[in-house]
């Protein structure tokens, strides 16, 4: 079932150089590209780190990318580690045998830590990567090797996100049962599986399932069997162009979100996304494991915004939030470190380590956030936390003061 979450997290949801110590393109064997950010204002022997990212293909992240880039500018400009980090990406493209490649060229390479990378066929890479002994810091649990694996250190898995914080919304507004929307895949059998677990812990009557079929064309069916369940709670996982066309059709049905609570992915609910549905789309709640990117009143958000401007870093998007966070989170671990290598890392990770940053939730590796849970029990999570917004004014503005527990009861402003 574990596969399930690669279906859904990866359906959720560009690289420049410059003479001046900036990026510089080669072409790893088998296809996969590799991109070398180096430092511009420390000396020494590099830090090498990695990122594996879809850049190419079906599903695409160059903010991820972008948003790492950013951040290992801005390291190097302080150099608080002494020594240049030098990031090693690499475009998976989709493909597993070029996913592979890019595994083998991590490997090669020397990386001391493999960092919040996503492609489709990432496992292809992890199993290599994870068989030399490299961790893989502030991922988001997307894969089965990184939603499983003892060295995968994650900081916004889906599973909690969807399977205790929507039902959690629910009940902080009140409501009384929820259905559960998505694509007829395994991952939503696992997830909408521990909503319907958990549903009634929330105070919520569980509906049903709405299945939306892989090569659906029409969402307006689906939209209505959605309504038609009386659910005032109506929670939506899928990827963007899906949600798109599936708060479309709950639009075109005249659903009013003050009286029907629909709830999305903060992942998927990209600054495009909103613009495209315009107006009729305010009102719709958006939930994820960091902060959204419309609000710079967060310094996470507001540090991030700058690093991108000062690079010169174009893509921007949600799943930047992600990439810039991942570095900044690995320099953090390495400045503590004595000697600084992959043994080392993963010995100072397994005696606990909290992450703890204003963009993100907090995150305790070491120590599972729900033990009790038979399925989350069997993960690797380590957080109870989610943001929560509304789509306002074709922006996404948070309704929460800071991030929540799930677990706990908490107060929305309407």
């Amino acid at each position: 079932m574990l596969i399930g979450i690669v279906a859904l997290a990866l359906v959720a949801a560009s690289c420049g150089s410059d003479d001046d110590g900036g990026a510089s393109d080669t072409t790893a064997a088998g296809g996969g590209t590799a991109t070398t950010v180096a430092g511009k204002a420390c000396s020494g022997d590099p830090i090498k780190i990695g990122q594996i990212v879809a850049l190419t293909g079906q599903q695409t992240f160059p903010d991820l990318a972008a948003g790492a880039r950013a951040a290992v500018e801005a390291e190097n400009k302080e150099c608080r580690l002494d020594r240049p980090l030098e990031l090693v990406q690499c475009d998976g493209k989709n493909d597993p045998n070029a996913v592979a490649e890019c595994g083998r060229k991590m490997v090669s390479e020397g990386i001391v830590a493999l960092v919040t990378s996503v492609d489709p066929a990432i496992d292809s890479a992890l199993s290599i990567i994870y068989a030399a002994k490299i961790p893989h810091v502030a991922n988001s649990a997307s894969s089965t090797l990184d939603s499983t694996s003892p060295l995968s250190y994650p900081i916004n898995p889906a599973a909690m996100a969807q399977g205790y914080g929507v039902p959690s919304i629910g009940k902080a507004l009140g409501r009384k049962s929820i259905v559960y929307v998505g694509p007829d895949v395994p991952g939503t059998e696992f997830l909408s599986g521990i909503v319907k677990r958990t549903a009634a812990d929330f105070g919520l009557q569980f509906k049903e399932v709405v299945r939306i079929p892989v090569d659906a064309t029409d969402f307006a069916p689906y939209a209505q069997q959605a309504i038609a369940t009386g659910a005032d709670v109506i929670q939506f996982a899928a990827g963007a162009a899906v949600e798109e066309r599936f708060l479309n059709g709950l639009i075109d049905a005249g659903v009013d979100f003050e009286k029907t609570t629909v709830v999305v992915p903060l992942s998927t609910t990209t600054p495009a996304l909103v613009k495209a549905l315009g107006s009729d789309a305010d009102g719709v709640y958006v939930q994820g494991s960091q902060w959204p990117l419309d609000d710079t009143s967060n310094e996470g958000i507001a540090r991030m915004l700058k690093e991108m401007n000062d690079a010169g870093e174009k893509d921007l998007g949600v799943a930047g939030i992600s990439g810039n966070t991942g570095v900044h989170v690995l320099a953090d671990i390495l400045a503590d470190l004595p000697t600084i290598d992959s043994a080392s890392i993963v010995a100072a990770l397994n005696k606990g380590y909290t992450v703890d940053r204003p963009e993100f939730g907090v995150s305790v590796w070491g120590t599972p956030a729900f033990p009790n849970d038979p399925a989350l029990s069997q993960l690797r999570v380590f957080t109870k936390e989610i943001s929560i917004s509304r789509i306002k004014g074709g922006k996404i503005t948070p309704v929460v003061d800071d991030f929540v527990d799930v677990t706990t009861d908490y107060k929305i402003n309407k």
